[in-house]
């Protein structure tokens, strides 16, 4: 076998190992788990890295391994690895052993230690599966193997019930989105009989796209919006918060909502031009409506998940626009400050939770009673701060160089879309919305004065600090990749990144106003939001009632448009009102006939059993006396006496006799 190859399978079976090794040995060091998990990972990392410098001149690389035949078509288990495929592993463990090594320290009085490290080993190994995997049946193998471990880490406090029905929320609603994947796999082996990469490539390349790829491809994005949650699945996101801040950090940065942006772009080639004026629209609805429900939310945690479906909309209109490669180039730069903001987040939660650790009565991801702690925590605040620049698209860091790339590229199709002036205005407030919703994030958490005296107002915040080594090493480490520099030279533009020497950028113009205008709408965002929520905590919310229409905005806002309540009543109240039919009729009318009929049946055994007893054992009864009469009566006259035998022929002559004057005479 390739020594290649050998080291892609060790990549994937070792944290297999790892996990199966840990939830067997929970009785071993915590650090020894800890280690063991965050080696295994690095190594991933150090192998992936050396089959990108090895490979770097031969790539694409594939290796095929016969699975089984239906027919004469054989499926096989392919590894495809290009530099898509590599850099995105390279993102994927790079940013697994920083949150391991952050969750170090966070995790360190967690009872289930062992359990989560086992938990994100095998999500990873599951999540590498999808980017190297060259066979479409293959990578839904390992699509439900993600989806399965992500409701293992988000009900991670499975002794939580709101975690525990987050689970189960994400767990459904991705099952729903994956019906359509499958359809997607029938369509196109029915069309190509195969499944594998190549051939799909080749084949479409070579005769074009029709019909059923059209609905295939529709299928396909359905399929991917449930993972990447977009509208309208995009409800089970914001819940999925209920997990340790880790995980939320590994899911929105490199796993589970990248796996289907990165598949839509991996898979490009099977999309219609009809369908990618689907996906455009759907990815401008989604990030508009990621940015709205951002606006006014008080969790830390929903604020940021908010954020990454707009970042993910952003990167399907990318991907309807046909800029696969712009798209890819925002899921790489998006991966390190969304999860710099995550592990930011959690060093806030982390540095509350020591100084109100007592108490249950305050929410720890509520922003409303933070504040006033940038001076406590100067690290954090500082690398914070560089994520929420990078997030809003203000230049100089990573964030401006892709997202003002994707506006760019849908302004280019206002050539030959007209309608596609509404796309970018949208994108503009798109912009202006993230640069205000990230401001006031920060501006709640660590400027101004501290609100914690208003719900505990005995509590010294002076107590909180930047937390040790292991946790804010990760998050520095995060802030570097989030500027401009590991990205290319240029500050300002992205197409001169060093990413696009990789894949090329073909169909890409620049607009120097729009340049300007996006810019300056990122900074002014900024600026207004600050001014804006300065003002605003000096003033007494008593004095000023805002008007209905703003309240009117609110609440939509805060309830997401009320859609867990539309869907609720829509989709779950149905199914329950079904259910509850189902079982009245089941109880009431099925288990009744049932009874009825158990009922007719011992009625009808026990008249059976009467009869049998009285009528045929009777007359059997009564045919065994008369025979046993009838017996005793003939053996008197074989017994050998002259009188008996003379009585009973004068008797039998007498019968004669009379017989004869009867019938004859």
């Amino acid at each position: 076998m390739d020594p290649i190859c050998l080291l892609f399978i060790s990549i994937f079976f070792f944290p297999v190992i790892i996990f199966v090794f840990l939830l067997t040995t929970e009785k071993l060091l915590p650090q020894f788990a800890a280690l063991s998990a965050v080696g295994i990972i690095i190594y991933c990392f150090v192998a992936v890295l050396y089959i990108f410098l090895t490979l770097g001149n031969s790539l694409p690389w594939q290796y095929i391994i016969p699975w089984f035949t239906i027919g004469k078509n054989t499926i096989n288990i392919s590894i495809i690895i290009d530099y898509q495929s590599l850099i995105m592993a390279l993102i994927l463990y790079f940013i697994a052993a920083l949150v391991l090594i952050y969750s170090i320290e966070y995790k360190k009085s967690d009872r289930h230690y062992h359990r989560f490290f086992a938990y994100v080993c095998v999500f990873v190994a599951s999540m590498s599966g999808i980017i190297f995997s060259g066979n479409l049946l293959v990578t839904f193998i390992f699509w439900e193997l993600v989806g399965f471990n992500s409701y293992l880490l988000i009900g991670f406090w499975y002794d939580k019930p709101k975690a525990v029905q987050a689970a189960k929320k994400a767990f459904m609603v991705n099952r729903i989105s994956d019906v359509f994947f499958l359809i997607t796999l029938l369509i196109l082996y029915q069309q190509h009989h195969s499944l594998d990469f190549g051939t799909l490539y080749l084949q479409i390349s070579k005769n074009g796209l029709n019909d059923s790829h059209f609905w295939a491809s529709l299928c396909f994005f359905v399929g991917c919006a449930g993972k990447s949650a977009q509208f309208p699945f995009m409800i089970w996101l914001p819940d999925a918060m209920e997990g340790p801040t880790p995980v939320s950090a590994l899911i929105h940065a490199a796993t589970m909502v990248a796996a289907g942006i990165y598949l839509l772009i991996r898979y490009s080639f099977l999309l219609t031009p009809y369908s990618s004026d689907v996906i455009l629209l759907m990815g401008i609805v989604t990030s508009l409506l990621g940015a709205y429900f951002a606006l006014f939310q008080n969790d830390i945690k929903k604020i940021l998940a908010f954020s990454t479906v707009s970042q993910l909309g952003l990167m399907m209109a990318a991907i309807g626009v046909r800029q696969y490669e712009i798209a890819f180039f925002h899921l790489c730069t998006h991966a390190f400050f969304k999860a710099g903001l995550f592990l930011g987040a959690g060093a806030v939660i982390h540095g509350y939770h020591h100084i109100v650790h007592a108490s249950s009565t305050f929410d720890k991801q509520n922003i409303k009673y933070m504040g006033g702690i940038a001076r406590l925590m100067p690290l954090t605040f500082a690398t914070f701060a560089v994520f929420g620049l990078a997030l809003s698209g203000v230049p100089l860091f990573s964030g401006h160089l892709s997202k003002e790339m994707i506006i760019q590229s849908v302004y280019s199709g206002v050539v030959s879309h007209s309608y596609y002036w509404y796309y970018v205005i949208i994108l503009l407030i798109i912009t202006f919305t993230t640069s205000w919703y990230i401001c006031r994030l920060i501006y709640k958490i660590f400027l101004g004065n501290s609100r914690l005296h208003l719900i505990l107002p005995n509590t010294n915040i002076n107590s909180i600090s930047d937390n040790g080594l292991c946790i804010t090493l990760p998050i520095m480490v995060l802030a570097v990749f989030s500027t401009w520099l590991i990205f290319g030279i240029n500050p300002l533009v992205g197409e001169y990144s060093y990413f696009f020497s990789y894949f090329g950028l073909s169909g890409y113009t620049h607009s120097s106003a729009l340049y300007a205008i996006v810019t300056a709408i990122s900074l002014i965002g900024l600026v207004l939001s600050y001014i804006f929520h300065a003002k605003s905590l000096h003033t007494s919310q008593k004095s000023y009632i805002a008007p209905w229409y703003f309240r009117w905005f609110y609440k939509c806002s805060f309830h997401q448009l009320y859609m867990n309540i539309a869907m609720r009543y829509a989709l779950v109240h149905p199914q329950l009102l079904y259910a509850n039919i189902v079982h009245h009729t089941d109880s009431n009318i099925i288990n009744r006939l049932i009874h009825a009929m158990a009922i007719g049946h011992v009625t009808l055994a026990h008249v059976v059993h009467w009869a049998d007893r009285q009528i045929v054992d009777g007359f059997v009864i009564i045919t065994q006396n008369l025979s046993t009469h009838c017996a005793r009566l003939f053996n008197t006259y074989q017994e050998g006496a002259p009188q008996k035998q003379l009585s009973a022929i004068f008797t039998g002559i007498i019968i004669i006799f009379v017989l004869i004057v009867i019938f004859i005479v």
